[in-house]
């Protein structure tokens, strides 16, 4: 029998990815799941990270804002520098730090 989480999401939205990547260190997730969300996440952050830079650029260099910016943009890079791991808890700790990282990202936007 499949269980809900055995199915492959489909049109998520980020917030709907965001929400079931946090929620895998609670309800562990199949590993190919993880993997699932891993990419979905990392090409989410791809796909937001110019934006954040070009807001870098535009805030008054060590204002509070751009210190803000800087250190949301140098912890994606510590959490995008790390894999999965091979363990159900790894991985879904892993995602978890992306979907954390994809929502202050996602935040920064404006």
């Amino acid at each position: 029998m499949n269980q809900p989480t055995d199915q492959p999401a489909t049109d998520q939205t980020l917030a709907d990815l965001i929400d079931e990547a946090i929620g895998a260190k609670q309800v562990l997730l199949p590993y190919a799941r993880c993997q699932e969300l891993d990419e979905a996440l990392r090409a989410a952050i791809a796909a937001i990270l110019p934006a954040v830079q070009q807001e870098l650029g535009g805030l008054k260099k060590y204002s509070r804002d751009w210190y803000q910016v800087t250190h949301v943009l140098a912890d994606t890079d510590e959490v995008l520098a790390e894999g999965l791991g091979s363990g159900l808890l790894s991985a879904a700790i892993q995602v978890g730090r992306l979907a954390e990282q994809c929502r202050f990202l996602a935040a920064e936007v404006r």
